[in-house]
């Protein structure tokens, strides 16, 4: 990985996209239990997608722990990355924990990333620029200064923060969200899920994207930047709704769930990760969970530069309390 391609992995965009998932959560619409889900899906209702969000939220924010390895594919500025980690969290008094690691096939390079929530600060160790960075941002100051609200999109999104249940509470608030239809992944039912941007949310998250909103009101993919996603497919499992992969898409409108698995004509995929090998309530460590510096790393503290960033790039500041992939089959 060159500096430019570490640089455009930075872009305004990307930071966008990973500092509003530390933001805080603003007032969470009644759970959906799985009796309404199912009655919701058995109706055909058009608010059946929304309602299995949120019970898949709910679902994961019961588990004390959840472990799962990671599968990541990318596809970048004609780069094409492969990587390998673990997810790992934890609910404790602090709140939720998150460790996240992942190491990334770049060319002749392994990158790795290593991202700590503890519940007040998250540490960010990589090796992007070919040199060791390791920084800290205090999470409780990005949400007293209401930095975003509750968006998330990006691939490294899920590992920051509040983890995959803030980046799956913001598809259902961000995203209009398909009724799910039913697939199999792996030979495990699943439910897969079509999100795609509300227009009117893309533009209170970030202003500059009315641009590519029509007269109407209608977002007009075409105009979206190369790089950025214009959905979201998550599969989750039919009997534990578990989100076992994630998958960010460009490209024309896809018509049946079949065609997740890759139909170049109509969609590209960006990025992709994959959880397996998923166990839940199982005992960890806790001071996995509790970075400590080494004695040659120098730490250094981001928060400033998080919210410059933030800020520089005119965001709203609101004040507010599985296995390899396979073919898809319908």
């Amino acid at each position: 990985m060159d500096h430019k391609f570490a640089q455009r992995l930075c872009s305004p965009f990307s930071v966008l996209l990973i500092c509003l998932t530390v933001s805080a959560t603003e007032a969470q619409e009644p759970v959906a239990s799985l009796q309404s889900v199912d009655a919701a899906v058995a109706a055909g209702s058009a608010q059946a997608g929304a309602e299995l969000m949120r019970a898949v939220v709910d679902q994961i924010e019961q588990h004390q722990t959840i472990s799962a390895k990671v599968r990541h594919r990318a596809n970048l500025y004609d780069q094409k990355l492969v990587g390998s980690g673990v997810y790992l969290q934890r609910e404790s008094e602090q709140g939720t924990q998150i460790h996240f690691a992942l190491s990334v096939k770049a060319g002749e390079r392994l990158v790795s990333l290593l991202h700590v929530t503890d519940g007040r600060f998250l540490y960010l160790r990589d090796n992007l620029d070919d040199r060791l960075k390791v920084g800290r941002v205090d999470l409780q100051r990005l949400r007293r200064a209401g930095a975003g609200e509750d968006a998330a999109l990006s691939p490294a999104a899920w590992m920051t923060g509040g983890g995959l249940p803030q980046l799956l509470r913001s598809l259902a608030t961000n995203f209009e969200i398909a009724p799910p239809q039913a697939a199999v992944l792996q030979g495990v039912p699943v439910w897969a899920l079509s999100c795609t941007w509300s227009p009117t949310r893309l533009v209170e998250i970030w202003p500059q994207a009315n641009q590519f909103v029509d007269e109407s009101g209608r977002l007009v993919a075409e105009r979206l930047p190369e790089q950025f996603p214009d959905r979201i497919f998550v599969l989750v499992g039919q009997d534990d709704l578990f989100p076992y992969r994630i998958d960010y898409r460009r490209g024309k409108q896809v018509d049946g769930i079949g065609r997740l698995a890759g139909d170049a004509s109509a969609s590209r995929s960006i990025a992709t990760m994959e959880l397996f090998e998923v166990q839940f309530n199982a005992p960890l460590d806790p001071l996995l969970f509790a970075y400590r510096p080494g004695n040659d790393e120098k730490l250094e503290d981001r928060t400033d530069d998080y919210l410059a960033r933030l800020k520089r790039h005119a965001l709203p500041v609101k004040q507010t309390a599985s296995a390899p992939s396979d073919e898809i089959r319908n």
